[in-house]
């Protein structure tokens, strides 16, 4: 799910989602 929201997120949103989803990793 993560790979998936992620992809989708640095898509639309780009380096904004991708800095999100590190810290969701974390």
């Amino acid at each position: 799910i993560n790979d998936d929201f992620g992809s989708k997120g640095f898509t639309a949103g780009g380096t904004w989602n991708f800095g999100v989803q590190t810290e969701i990793w974390f």
